[in-house]
């Protein structure tokens, strides 16, 4: 379990991941784009939640070769030997095991490209304008989502929207979970207050907002040390204080990553030297750079102060901008302000100012807007002094009820100073909040690792175990150390904490120690935790840790798992009984577990389902039925 190595590391580490089973998903849809779209939805019973999907180009699958099979051609298990052909992988192969494990309560399915009746709506327009390379440019891919998941959730800045983690549906198909902002994105919000040309309140508030916008990009730059490629309206989101916040990193980049080829990006907000690009007048060596995001911030500029996303007409127009075409000065702009906005689409990106100068900027045309618009701030929520209150556990009970009223700023207040009473589940409470930042404006990892290791010195086991994710991925104030992740994992998993004898057994393997990685598997299988059970099932399909493959072992952990609800583990139970693998073979039995995962949407599932209607395997032949599948 190495420590992460920068935004170009595949994979997320496991603690990121959020339960599926404690997200609820809504039909209320909060925007859409060529990638997928953003719902309305619930965390943890009652904390209210943006689910952003994404569709996957690469989601994984090996399709067996034809829809229809051969007389007496059983499919192939879920989990076949390596070199077995025609088959359908719903677990890793063995020679890439450790690297791409599951969520917590599922096994990783290697899921269709495309199921019809899962997919989201695939939009190619973004508020109003078309959205230049998309998914015909290669498309959103597991990588882009990790990379993507790496850079937001690292970030900690009052001006960035914070990332709360990320999840996988049964298909596969991942998403991450953040903050909703109540008043949308900042030209929507603006839209609401019917500004008129003359209103110079109005003139105050969007100086404001570009203000606090032009500082979350410092961060990005100068603190991130990432290259947004992508800033616009669409994505600037608003808080109900009516502060900004900075998202939408699916194509961020390094700054010290130079860009060698073209990178999806919104067309009315590319500079000339990206534009060129894509309408294939030029190739250029470096066409990202952070003197691109300065060029969007001048037209995200124009756009604001006039409420209309389209400063050029058409693609035609759009087109003169690699002459030094540009839209006209508003009207009612002050000439300061028109002047900066110039310089940031200047033609050529040497001349465009940093956005350090941007702030600078601004600050002078607007003596007042440092005092007025003061960085948000945690210090209010996190600075209380607990001295004068004499019950920890009074305290707890409080937040605790202001969580479940959903008032998660009074509930992380009163960890606080529960924790500083010394009341140990407090002080774990409050370390995975300041984690991910509930009740918070932005994360606070350095905290979260002290309260991690005060919880710990009490022998807290979920508080050992995360401190041990902290040291294997180098979070807040713990320096990645594989051998202290390791050491915390084992506290833990000596108090029979599943999560962490997982967490070992995945170290174990890792170093190659398959024996006794299996010897925690059992102990965490036993304790009827799923993604161990699945685990678990893969060592003994595979032979893992063993003289050879144990198919029965297999098969009895696989149904364990599919007891619970596991879907890729439901669908590897019906593998086994169609094929015979581990079990007496029973194709009404794979039937009903086929259905029991496709009732849960997962794709593979309902794909074999209409398998079996087609071929009459376990089931009447209905081959109506057999086509609602497909």
């Amino acid at each position: 379990m190495a420590a992460s190595t920068g935004p170009e590391k595949t994979g997320v580490p496991e603690f990121w991941e959020i339960d599926p089973s404690e997200v609820k998903w809504t039909k209320t849809l909060l925007g859409a784009g060529g990638y997928g779209a953003v719902y309305e939805g619930w965390w943890r019973g009652n904390i209210k939640v943006a689910l952003k999907r994404v569709l996957l180009k690469d989601v994984r699958t090996k399709k067996v070769s034809s829809a229809v099979h051969a007389p007496g051609e059983a499919r192939s298990v879920a989990v076949a030997a390596e070199g077995d052909d025609n088959t359908f992988l719903a677990t890793p192969d063995p020679s890439s095991y450790m690297d791409d494990l599951a969520l917590r309560t599922q096994t990783l399915s290697i899921s269709p490209k495309k199921d019809d009746r899962m997919a989201l709506p695939f939009l190619s327009t973004m508020g109003g304008r078309s959205t230049i390379g998309g998914q015909s440019d290669g498309g959103y891919t597991r990588k882009d989502f990790d990379r993507e998941a790496y850079v937001w959730y690292t970030m900690t800045s009052p001006f960035v929207l914070p990332l709360y983690g990320v999840g996988s549906d049964v298909n596969g198909q991942p998403y991450f979970v953040s903050p909703v902002m109540e008043k949308g994105n900042v030209k929507e919000y603006l839209m609401t207050l019917k500004p008129t040309p003359e209103d110079e309140k109005y003139h105050n508030l969007v100086a404001g907002l570009l203000y606090d916008i032009a500082r979350g990009m410092v961060y990005l730059h100068d603190v991130a040390n990432i290259v947004h490629t992508d800033l616009k309206a669409g994505n600037i989101l608003v808080d109900s204080e009516g502060r900004v916040r900075v998202t939408d990193f699916g194509f961020a980049k390094p700054v010290d990553d130079v860009a060698k080829v073209t990178l999806p990006g919104t067309g009315t907000y590319l500079p000339p030297e990206r534009l060129a690009s894509f309408l294939g007048k030029k190739r250029s060596a470096s066409v990202v750079t952070k003197a691109g995001d300065v060029y969007a911030f001048g037209i995200l500029t124009w756009v604001l102060w006039t409420l209309d996303e389209n400063p050029f007409t058409d693609f035609d127009e759009l087109e003169k901008v690699l002459g030094g075409c540009r839209p006209s000065v508003p009207a009612g702009m002050p000439l300061d302000l028109a002047c900066l906005m110039k310089r940031c689409w200047e033609q050529d990106p040497a001349h465009r100012p940093l956005f350090v100068d941007i702030v600078r900027e601004l600050e002078k045309l607007w003596p007042t807007i440092c005092s007025d618009r003061a960085p948000p701030s945690n210090t209010n929520v996190l600075s209380t002094i607990a001295a004068s209150f004499p019950d920890g556990n009074t305290a707890f009970h409080q937040a605790q009820e202001f969580r479940d009223a959903g008032d998660l700023q009074q509930a992380i207040f009163w960890y606080k100073i529960a924790a500083e009473l010394d009341h140990v589940e407090a002080q774990y409470e409050l370390a995975e909040w300041c984690k991910v930042g509930v009740g918070l404006l932005y994360r606070e990892p350095e905290i979260a690792a002290r309260w991690y290791a005060k919880a710990a010195e009490k022998s807290h086991a979920n508080s050992v175990c995360a401190l041990g994710d902290f040291f294997a991925y180098g979070i807040g104030s713990c320096s990645s150390n594989v051998d202290l992740a390791k050491d915390c994992f084992a506290r833990a998993a000596a108090q029979d904490h599943v999560v962490a004898q997982t967490r070992l057994a995945s170290i174990l393997d890792n170093e190659g120690c398959y024996h006794e990685a299996l010897e925690y598997l059992k102990i965490a299988a036993k304790h009827q935790f799923s993604l161990a059970q699945a685990r678990l099932a893969d060592y003994y399909y595979f032979g893992r840790g063993m003289p050879h493959p144990d198919y029965f072992e297999a098969a009895k952990w696989y149904l364990k798992a599919a007891q619970q609800g596991n879907a890729a583990a439901q669908l590897n139970t019906a593998m086994c009984y169609e094929n015979g693998r581990g079990v007496v073979k029973d194709e009404k039995e794979a039937v009903k577990w086929y259905k029991k995962a496709a009732d849960q949407g997962h794709g593979v599932s309902q794909w074999s389902l209409g398998l079996c209607y087609w071929n009459g395997s376990g089931v009447e032949l209905n081959k109506s039925e057999a086509i609602e599948f497909e």
